[in-house]
């Protein structure tokens, strides 16, 4: 575990986000965001670091993101949607779930997990801390996901 910012490289296929959620374990906060593969049965690829705020999102920075913390990891996973439009005209919203994700008493030092609206193949994420803190990442397949893990 590090502060410094992690990368892997994008698959070649779309990845649709279908889960996430946080909860908070003995050494570390464990935040895991799960995927539909619409190929290979791979995770998609991930860029994960710290970023200062303020933050927006939408069209040309429109809207405002809500943050709490000292300390923000952004996330965003490529090539990935929370919308499955493959055929154009049905679109199938993938993701069902909360745009701010709900912690419990478990969690040690995430203060907000927050979903951005998706660009354009990609799908973003906001951890907001108490302070900086180490952190990694894991990735697996069968179902393709990755998990951030922020040292207590």
């Amino acid at each position: 575990m590090s502060e410094e910012d992690r990368k892997t490289a994008a698959p070649e296929h779309l990845v649709l986000l279908t889960d996430a959620y946080a909860v908070g374990e003995p050494c570390w906060d464990k935040i895991v965001f799960t995927f539909e593969p619409t190929g290979a049965d791979m995770p998609p690829g991930y860029e994960v670091g710290y970023r200062k705020g303020p933050f927006t999102e939408g069209p040309e920075g429109q809207y405002n993101v809500e943050t709490l913390g000292d300390a923000f990891l952004f996330i965003t996973f490529t090539p990935a949607a929370s919308t499955d439009t493959r055929d154009p005209s049905r679109p199938v919203q993938m993701y069902k779930g909360n745009l701010r994700l709900r912690l419990d008493e478990t969690i040690h030092h995430t203060e907000i997990v927050r979903k951005l609206i998706d660009g354009d193949g990609t799908v973003m994420w906001l951890i907001g801390l108490d302070t900086k803190r180490p952190f990694t990442v894991d990735a697996a397949n069968r179902p393709p996901r990755v998990s951030v893990y922020i040292a207590r």
